[in-house]
């Protein structure tokens, strides 16, 4: 009998991390020390597996018999707010979702100390103990298309699992059935705001060999990137490997980042070619290149059992998978947008949408727009603008092995643009420039004073980036950064010859003011700085949606509470008051409630999560029925 802990030996429990267990803080035998104790009406029978963050063991009610798991969380760690906060969120996360291939877990408790979740006692093993070996299509596929059912279920409740791998899916032992999945660990899972992720960016959460490369560059997390772990687990069930392996944790982000790994069917000849495709699909660096969701993976999975086997000449005939190619070098001329700042770089990694630039020491400020002229290895020129949209810093680059610099996305690209960006990609010489046609009836170029009034109304506001960008205050990142690219080119617009001196200096100073608003409501630690200085806690939301990690907003809230000591209680009735409501089925004066605590405490992750729940929730039952 075993659990999904190992009772032979002590693995890691499903809540630990990457990191090995670790007991440096608390004598040996705590663990041992609570086999035999009562916890609630449950008494410790015996210690199943420990791991980094404590211990699971078998227990059992003291009146009734019955079996469950227990899972303890090491004393040494309960006063740390981050830790606990994951531990919490796994039965929030889990009693959330509510699926019969999801461990369930019956409550969460704290008593004399020590914090504890009452989970189902489960009897089989995991994933990684069962398929010690490659499995056939016609076992592994069945498992594949289970936890997919589950995936499916979390992520229609905003769920995000992030840590999917063999020790996490567990197989349940059914008498003359096959095994029955259930999926564990919801530990570092992340609730979604409405259809964007609440990501912790810049900070890696997960484990290293199933990691989609937007986890390693703290990018929007969605159910594509359980899909892409998935892949990975499909990837060492049907050949027997990791498609990327190494003991360090650098050369597995820079291979999950760039390299593109063999398809299965050509590790082994015995794959069937579908489900190869659809494991290689599965691992695609871009999430829009992924299954739209778990259900449409399951699909191709199944109908991959009833496809027809492939001929002995089909892996040969097959395109073989390569890493990407290295594209040439070019010499990129850089001018920011104030005109008097050039300097000379190195462009790398050219596409029709923008491009990198490398080199020590350039940092222009996050969406920035720079001036650019791109130099042809074969002759010729193009000029272009383009926007800041990414860093990468020195340490980044050692650990990924690429070069230092800054990613750039191309704006307002025009057709003969296009055309010279394919002739710089296709290495052959850029044609000129077209001088560009005269209108008649504007030769001068637009009214300065039609462009720079409602700008400089708007701008008198100087302590509202709302209202300089002329945005609403629940505006999502994209709207920002699109507005702000909008205002600029009107501006840059007015340096024409109809303008006078004072007219091209006042555009200067309206373009600072814009490029000051856009930078703070577009970085999220910026824009949740002063949106709960305002009590906007819609625009705290974005900012969660945006990327804002955990760690920051946990910062800011403490700051916020000490300058507001009464903020804190004041948001705890309302909560309390809303949870009464949900109790009593009220849902808008649950939601009500819920939005009047956030505005005392604008940064509590967890009242924000309640409330986006409960309008899906809402939502959905006001959805019309079918008819009968």
């Amino acid at each position: 009998m075993s659990c999904a802990i190992s009772h032979e030996s002590p693995e890691a429990d499903p809540s630990s991390r990457t990191a090995p267990p670790s007991r440096s803080n608390a004598p040996a035998s705590f663990e041992d020390d609570l086999v035999g104790r009562r916890l609630g009406s449950f008494r410790l029978l015996r210690r199943l597996g420990t791991g980094g963050m404590g211990a699971v063991y078998l227990a059992e009610h003291v009146v009734i018999g019955s079996r469950v798991a227990v899972k303890v969380l090491h004393p040494s760690l309960s006063t740390d707010s981050s830790i606990l906060q994951r531990f919490h969120a796994e039965a929030r996360a889990v009693n959330l979702i509510g699926h019969e291939h999801i461990l369930k877990i019956y409550d969460l408790c704290h008593e004399d100390g020590l914090h504890y979740l009452i989970m189902e006692y489960l009897e089989g093993q995991p994933l990684s103990r069962y398929a010690s070996e490659p499995l056939p299509a016609e076992k592994a596929i069945p498992l594949l298309a289970q936890v997919c059912d589950a995936l499916a279920a979390a992520h229609d409740h905003g769920v995000v699992h992030r840590d999917l791998k063999p020790e996490n899916i567990f197989l349940v032992e059914r008498r003359g059935a096959p095994p029955f999945v259930k999926l564990l660990d919801f530990g570092v899972a992340k609730l979604l705001e409405d259809a964007a992720a609440i990501t912790s960016a810049g900070m890696v959460v997960g484990t290293p060999a199933y990691m989609a490369p937007e986890q390693f560059e703290s990018g929007p997390i969605d159910g594509r990137t359980d899909l892409y772990a998935l892949g990975a687990v499909s990837y060492q069930i049907s050949t027997g490997r990791l498609p990327f392996n190494s003991d360090k944790v650098a050369q597995l982000m820079r291979a999950h980042l760039v390299s593109v790994p063999t398809a299965p069917n050509l590790v082994r000849k015995d794959i069937p070619a579908r489900w190869s495709e659809i494991t290689l699909r599965a691992l695609s660096k871009r999430p829009e290149d992924r299954y739209r969701d778990a259900r449409a993976m399951k699909a191709d999975l199944l109908a991959s059992m009833d496809a027809p086997a492939p001929r002995p000449a089909a892996p040969a005939a097959q395109k073989p998978a390569v890493p990407r190619p290295v594209r040439p070098t070019f010499n990129v001329d850089v001018l920011e947008a104030k005109g008097n700042a050039g300097r000379r770089t190195t462009g790398m990694e050219l596409s029709k949408d923008g491009v990198f630039l490398a080199g020590a020491g350039f940092a222009p400020r996050l969406f920035s727009t720079l001036h650019l002229t791109l130099h042809g290895a074969a002759g010729g020129v193009v000029r272009l603008e383009g926007e800041v949209v990414r860093y990468v810093s020195s340490a980044q680059a050692l650990a990924w092995g690429m070069s230092e610099g800054v990613g750039v996305q191309f704006v307002h690209v025009t057709a003969a643009q296009k055309r010279a960006l394919v002739a710089l990609l296709k290495g052959v010489p850029i044609p000129p420039e077209p001088e560009p046609a005269l209108d008649a009836a504007n030769v001068g170029g637009p009214d300065p004073e039609v462009v720079l009034a409602p700008l400089r109304k708007r701008a008198s506001k100087v302590g509202d980036p709302y209202a300089v960008l002329d945005v609403s205050i629940d505006a999502d990142a994209s709207t920002i950064r699109s507005r702000g690219r909008e205002l600029r080119k009107g501006l840059q617009a007015v340096r024409t010859p109809r303008a006078s001196a004072e007219q091209v200096a006042e555009a200067e100073r309206l373009m600072e003011r814009i490029s000051r608003a856009l930078q703070m409501l577009a970085e999220p630690p910026l824009r949740a700085e002063y949106d709960a200085a305002i009590g906007n806690y819609v625009g705290i939301a974005q900012s969660i949606a945006a990327g804002l990690t955990v760690t920051e907003l946990e910062r800011l809230r403490s700051r916020f509470l000490a300058e507001r000591p009464k903020a804190a209680s004041h948001a705890t009735l309302e909560t309390m008051c809303a949870r009464s409501f949900e109790q009593q089925g009220e849902l808008e004066q649950a939601a009500a409630a819920y939005e009047r605590a956030l505005r005392y405490d604008p940064l509590d992750l967890l009242v924000h999560q309640r409330l986006s729940s409960l309008r899906r929730q809402q939502r959905h039952e006001q959805r019309p029925s079918a008819p009968a």
